[in-house]
């Protein structure tokens, strides 16, 4: 389900908007600058979504939560604060680092996701 939100995304890749949640906007949709790549939303998007299933928090909230521009400049900006419980593995630190990257073109693809050592099983 889409809760109505789902956007159609052009052959490109190619969006010039985007529906949900502002806390998990990617840094591309806060900056106002035309069209962006939908993919690498995506996986921002699933990023911000594991983090609060890890740590029960948000990565990013502003003093006033109702303060978008705060929100977005944190995004932006701020770097991640791991909570210190539960300790953050270096393996999970890397694939926050890698999932939540603000440049989308570094930012990790959907199909790398779990090959990453963090996704995989221990024996």
């Amino acid at each position: 389900m889409d809760f109505n939100k789902a956007i159609t995304i052009d052959e490109n890749d190619l969006v010039s908007k985007t529906e949900g949640n502002y806390f998990f906007y990617a840094p591309e949709c806060c900056q106002n600058k035309g069209s962006f790549k939908g993919k690498p939303v995506d996986v921002w998007a699933l990023g911000v979504t594991l983090f609060v299933a890890c740590y029960k928090k948000l990565p990013y909230i502003p003093k006033n939560t109702s303060n978008y521009l705060e929100l977005f400049n944190m995004i932006g900006t701020k770097e991640i604060e791991y909570p210190e419980i539960p300790e953050t593995s270096m393996e999970l630190k890397d694939f926050f680092s890698k999932i939540l990257d603000r440049n989308p073109e570094e930012r990790i693809k959907a199909q790398e996701i779990k090959n990453h050592i963090w996704m995989k099983d221990e024996e």
